[in-house]
C-alpha cells in the first residue's frame, strides 16, 4: 500500500513537470509569434 502511495505521488510529480515543460514551449512558442 505504502509503496503504491509512493508510485501515484511520483506520477503526479511527473505529470506536474511535463504539464509545465508543454506550457513553458507554449509560452515560448506564443512570444516566438511576436
Amino acid at each position: 500500500m505504502i509503496n503504491n502511495h509512493k508510485f501515484s505521488a511520483y506520477r503526479l510529480v511527473q505529470q506536474t513537470k511535463h504539464y509545465s515543460n508543454a506550457h513553458k514551449n507554449k509560452l515560448i512558442n506564443a512570444f516566438k509569434e511576436f
